[in-house]
């Protein structure tokens, strides 16, 4: 297609792809949805980005697994397991005041 394509589709649309489905954009993506969102796999979600990835909620974003959650940077972690709270890292501060 040599030029933009638009669709407006007046009620719901189903796609089903028996086989891989895959997208390539040259430039930037954006999806708005008025309602919720929801994603679902099978086995794994990856995401990767190059620089950042930036979640925002206007009342609380939960996190949850059924064995452990790690936050990582650098050398230093904080892993929630069934077993407890490991924090790691060269220097650990809590309640010390400052910029989170």
């Amino acid at each position: 297609m040599a030029n933009d394509r638009i669709s407006r589709i007046k009620n719901n649309d189903h796609l089903s792809v028996d086989g891989d489905r895959r997208e390539s954009t040259g430039g930037d993506y954006t999806l708005t949805v008025n309602g919720n969102h929801h994603n679902q796999q099978g086995h794994a979600q990856l995401i990767e980005a190059g620089q950042q990835i930036h979640h925002q909620a206007g009342l609380k974003i939960v996190i949850e697994a059924g064995a452990e959650v790690t936050l990582q940077a650098g050398g230093s972690f904080v892993k929630v397991d069934p077993g407890g709270v490991t924090v790691c890292g060269p220097l650990v501060r809590m309640n010390s005041g400052g910029d989170s």
